[in-house]
């Protein structure tokens, strides 16, 4: 009998859950298209919650199942309850989380789960690219851990 040669695993995409104000709306799915032209599966609310479900259980089935949470920090984001649900759920399951200032705000304002982390900074319009090119490769670092981790956090 021939062995069957078999052929390896499809690598899964690296995932992640876009945190943001609806007041931030357009610089939000400019992050999302950049994300994925560079191979990066994204959710985000608008897009991939589904109609008539709860809306709190399915973001945390989001947060839950990105590799990483892209918050994206303006003083928008940073007043909203809603950013900062998402931010305290990120915390209690130990996300890797990666803070984009798209709008500069004092970090004194900013929740310590957030200043902890090196931000990058996209408040420069015309350094958009260059940004992307160094959230992408951040967020590529380790990224067969941090599929695992999601993994195992989601089997927990």
């Amino acid at each position: 009998m021939a062995r069957e040669e078999s052929t390896p695993p499809i690598a899964a995409k690296l995932k992640v859950f876009i945190s943001y104000s609806r007041r931030n709306l357009e610089f939000a799915d400019r992050l999302v298209l950049a994300l994925e032209a560079n191979g990066i599966e994204v959710l985000i609310d608008r897009r991939d919650l589904p109609d008539l479900e709860d809306w709190r259980r399915e973001l945390l089935g989001f947060i839950k199942a990105a590799d990483t949470v892209v918050f994206i920090i303006s003083p928008d984001s940073i007043a909203s309850p809603v950013c900062a649900w998402e931010i305290d759920q990120m915390a209690t399951l130990n996300k890797r989380l990666a803070p984009v200032v798209f709008v500069p705000v004092e970090n004194d304002r900013i929740p310590e789960a957030i200043t902890r982390i090196n931000y990058l900074h996209f408040s420069t319009p015309n350094d958009f690219g260059t940004q992307i090119r160094r959230l992408v490769v951040a967020l590529e670092t380790d990224a067969t851990w941090l599929k695992e981790h999601s993994r195992l956090t989601a089997l927990a």
